[in-house]
């Protein structure tokens, strides 16, 4: 059983939200979330977010036990870049990008799947 949560199109550097993504990798998700929660980083709260819809995806629709729980993927993708200009030094335009993310989270039960048992035909 997994959750899954996306988050596209966030206006953070992706270099921004994986320094905060190595740092939380190892965690479970309940240790990450009170990680991010007393973060002082902007990126921080868009992490948080992401972490929470997958956590609340994995309890409502599979009964997950998030105590139990670990991070499968965590994945900082590079989204669009927005191309701008800055105005340079004899009337020159100066290029800059303001980068975007793609978020992933997946989360994933570590208790064992209960498999039924097989049914074995009786001889006569």
């Amino acid at each position: 059983m997994e959750a899954r949560s996306h988050i596209k199109f966030v206006r953070i550097s992706p270099l921004k939200l994986r320094t905060l993504r190595d740092d939380i990798k190892a965690l479970g998700p309940q240790a990450a979330l009170n990680h991010l929660q007393l973060s002082n980083k902007r990126s921080a709260k868009v992490l948080y977010r992401a972490i929470k819809a997958a956590v609340d995806s994995g309890k409502e629709r599979f009964q997950m036990n998030t105590t139990q729980a670990r991070f499968k993927e965590l994945m900082i993708d590079e989204g669009p870049s927005l191309k701008r200009f800055r105005p340079g030094s004899r009337g020159t335009a100066k290029p800059y990008k303001r980068k975007s993310s793609h978020i992933t989270v997946v989360i994933e039960d570590q208790t064992p799947e209960k498999k039924p048992l097989p049914v074995v035909a009786k001889k006569k």
